[in-house]
């Protein structure tokens, strides 16, 4: 336990803002035997969706758990999922979330996925069939993991490819989902089975006529309908080459084309979509975006929150 003790020490001094939150978080995950969680990489079940030509094996995935101070009183707690994007890790990225979890007695869970390239629509379709039952599993096994009572909607917090698996596993799995919160997603996959156009079938990872066949499941559009949607992006995030070509068709060339379209597919199905523009922004998280993003899911857990409402914070045509 020593050895665990030293090494959680090291990882919580980049996570806590103060000495006396550190301090309180480490006992306590010492306490519930959870430093084990914070600094080891656990194996996952196989899954259970048919092969569908990965070149390695499902891999094993690892995620840091934050228990706030309020938990046992707050049981069942909410849990919220902090995704990173390509290259990041699940440490570093929720590190900014805790006070606020804190504050709402939330239970962050922050996976790292090693993805890969974001722009290759076959190796996103490999990487979202094993990490989306990969997440799964690890939500699975929480309230044995951490001895609490949660809450079975969670809420889900990604950036970039992050945002990617957010909105994703929203999709696959809805009926576990409560608030999503995607911020600058490179691609999307809309909440249909065939194009507009002409009726083709629209696979994943542009959209879900396959669900059944890679997930096991079909799309469940009443579930879907109940969540609670914010699209965020920088209006500044317009790099062309910055996104992949593949989904040219379905939403547009750029970010903010793309969380537009998306916002309107979610509206299309007589979902709940929040359409948020930040002004001066490039492809990053600033305060105001985070801060914005962990208020609109803390306003989707108040009772009747999540109701099928489009709004745009931008003022664009098609998200009323």
């Amino acid at each position: 336990m020593t050895g665990f003790r030293v090494h959680a020490r090291a990882v919580l001094e980049r996570l806590a803002p103060g000495p006396v939150l550190r301090r309180l978080t480490l006992h306590l995950l010492v306490g519930l035997g959870l430093v084990g969680l914070l600094t080891a990489s656990h194996p996952l079940p196989a899954a259970t969706h048919p092969t569908i030509g990965a070149t390695r094996p499902l891999a094993t995935a690892s995620a840091f758990v934050y228990v706030p101070p309020g938990a046992w009183r707050a049981q069942p707690v909410r849990v919220l999922v902090a995704l990173h994007g390509t290259g990041g890790n699940g440490v570093d990225f929720s590190r900014d979330l805790l006070a606020t979890a804190a504050e709402n007695n939330w239970l962050v869970v922050a996976p790292t996925f090693a993805y890969r390239d974001y722009r290759d629509p076959a190796l996103v379709r490999e990487d979202d069939a094993t990490f989306l039952p990969a997440l799964a599993a690890i939500l699975d096994g929480l309230p044995a993991r951490v001895g609490l009572a949660v809450r079975p909607r969670v809420l889900l917090y990604g950036f970039s490819r992050g945002a990617q698996t957010a909105h994703r596993f929203a999709t696959v799995y809805p009926g576990r989902v409560r608030g999503v919160a995607a911020l600058s997603a490179a691609s999307y996959t809309l909440p249909v089975a065939a194009e507009a156009a002409d009726g083709r079938p629209l696979p994943f990872p542009y959209g879900v006529a396959d669900g059944r066949a890679l997930f096991g499941r079909p799309f469940d559009l009443a579930a879907f309908r109940r969540i609670a949607f914010l699209i965020a992006v920088g209006d500044l995030d317009t790099n062309v080459a910055d996104v992949p070509r593949a989904w040219d068709p379905y939403l547009g060339r750029d970010r903010v084309e793309r969380a537009t379209a998306y916002a309107r597919a979610v509206c299309g199905v007589h979902g709940h979509a929040t359409l948020r523009i930040e002004p001066g922004s490039g492809h990053e998280v600033t305060p105001a975006a985070r801060d914005a993003a962990l208020a609109f899911l803390r306003d989707a857990t108040a009772p009747r929150a999540a109701r099928p409402i489009c709004r745009s914070h931008a003022g664009l045509p098609g998200v009323t």
